[in-house]
C-alpha cells in the first residue's frame, strides 16, 4: 500500500508553546497526549507536560480521536475520528519525526487502536464497509507503520480495542452500527444492531469469545474499554434507542465468568447520563474506575473491588478520562483540565473526546 504523505509538510508541524500561568499547576503529572481544536478552527495533537501545561502541538488534517500508546517503544499513534482515513506516529517524548499513514482505500479508522506488548505491531478497528463488517488492520510499527493485513473484529462497527494484560489477546467493542463514509455521521441499522465484545487471539486470529447484551439492549452500542489488574473490563456504551428510555450504559465483563453485566448506578445518577458513555479508563493504583457522561456533564467513579459507584465529579462537557498520579485527569470541549486537586481552563482550546496518559 502507498503511503499518502501529501499533507505532511502543509498540515503536520511540530510546535514548542510556551505555558501560560493559567495552565501552569503547581502538582505533578505524568505526560498526556490529548487532542482538540484551536479557536481558528484547526485541529491539534497536544502533548501535556508533567504541570497539565500544552509543551507541544502537531497540526492535524482534520479531527483527531484516540490515541494509542507504548511505553516500552515510545511509540505514540493518534486516529482520525470516523470516518477519517489518517494515523500520525510520533515519539511524544520528542516528536521530530511524523509518520502519516492511512488503510486501504474501501477502509476507514474507528479512531482507536492499540499495539502489541513488545510494540512492534499495532492493531486498528478499521470498517470494511462495502463488506459491511468491521476489520482489525495490522500494521507495522517498525517499518514506518506498513499495514501488513487484516482479521475479522467479530462484528459491525468495532470502536475502541485494548490488549489483555498478559498481551495475547485483543478486546474490541464492537458498536454493532453500519455507517458507510458516502453517509459520513448516519447510522444504517439501528433497528437490527447487535452490539458485541469479542476476544481475539494475537496468535492465531481467532476469535476465542464473544458477548452480546440481553436483547433487550441491543441498541445500547458498546463503545470504550479500560481493563484493570484482574481482567476485568470496564465497558461504556451509548444508547440508540428513543430518548426517554433508562437504560443501563455501565458495565463489566470477566473473562472467567462470561457475561457482562451492568453495574449499579442510581435511577437519577443514571438519567444525568444522558444516555451515553464517552470516555473510559482505569486506575488500578488508585483502585478506581472512571466513566465520563459529558451529554450530562458528569464523570462516574467506581471502586474497582466492590464495583459500586462512590462518587460522580461535575465539568460541563467532560469527556476525556485519563490515569494520572493522583486518579485521573479530566478534559472537557470547554477547554477544562481537571484533577483530584486541581481544576484549569486553557484559554482558546476545546479538548476532544479523549485523552491517553504516558
Amino acid at each position: 500500500m502507498e503511503i499518502n504523505r501529501r499533507t505532511l509538510l502543509k498540515s503536520v508541524a511540530s510546535i514548542p508553546v510556551a505555558l501560560s500561568p493559567i495552565n501552569a499547576w503547581g502538582a505533578r503529572l505524568d505526560k498526556h497526549v490529548t487532542t482538540g481544536r484551536d479557536k481558528d478552527g484547526q485541529f491539534y495533537a497536544y502533548i501535556l507536560d508533567q504541570r497539565g501545561g500544552i509543551s507541544e502541538k502537531i497540526a492535524l488534517q482534520g479531527r483527531g480521536h484516540g490515541v494509542a500508546y507504548n511505553k516500552s517503544a515510545k511509540k505514540a499513534v493518534l486516529f482520525a475520528r470516523r470516518p477519517g482515513r489518517f494515523a500520525l506516529a510520533f515519539n511524544p517524548y520528542k516528536p521530530i519525526k511524523i509518520t502519516v499513514f492511512e488503510p486501504p482505500i474501501d477502509r476507514h479508522f474507528y479512531g482507536h487502536g492499540v499495539f502489541s506488548k513488545n510494540g512492534n505491531l499495532l492493531f486498528a478497528t478499521e470498517n470494511d464497509f462495502d463488506g459491511e463488517k468491521g476489520v482489525i488492520g495490522i500494521y507495522d510499527a517498525q517499518n514506518d507503520f506498513q499495514r501488513l493485513g487484516e482479521f475479522d473484529s467479530g462484528g459491525i462497527g468495532p470502536h475502541e480495542i485494548i490488549l489483555s494484560q498478559d498481551g495475547k489477546t485483543l478486546i474490541v467493542a464492537n458498536g454493532g452500527i453500519a455507517t458507510h463514509p458516502d453517509y459520513p455521521r448516519d447510522k444504517l441499522n439501528l433497528a437490527d444492531m447487535n452490539p458485541n465484545l469479542s476476544y481475539i487471539s494475537i496468535n492465531n486470529e481467532a476469535i476465542d469469545l464473544s458477548l452480546s447484551l440481553d436483547a433487550s439492549l441491543h441498541q445500547v452500542s458498546l463503545r470504550h474499554l479500560s481493563i484493570d489488574t484482574l481482567g476485568t473490563v470496564w465497558i461504556g456504551g451509548q444508547y440508540q434507542g428513543v430518548k426517554s428510555d433508562q437504560v443501563p450504559l455501565s458495565f463489566t465483563l470477566s473473562h472467567k465468568d462470561k457475561r457482562i453485566t451492568p453495574l449499579h448506578v442510581p435511577v437519577k445518577l443514571q438519567a444525568q447520563m444522558k444516555q451515553y458513555v464517552g470516555s473510559v479508563s482505569v486506575n488500578n493504583i488508585a483502585g478506581l474506575a472512571a466513566m465520563s457522561a459529558p451529554r450530562g456533564n458528569k464523570i462516574y467513579l467506581w471502586n474497582l473491588n466492590s464495583q459500586s459507584l462512590i462518587k460522580t465529579i461535575s465539568i460541563i462537557d467532560g469527556c476525556g478520562v485519563a490515569v494520572d498520579e493522583d486518579g485521573f485527569l479530566i478534559t472537557s470541549g470547554q477547554g477544562q483540565i481537571v484533577s483530584p486537586t486541581h481544576r484549569s481552563t486553557t484559554v482558546g482550546v476545546n479538548w476532544d473526546n479523549h485523552i491517553t496518559a504516558l
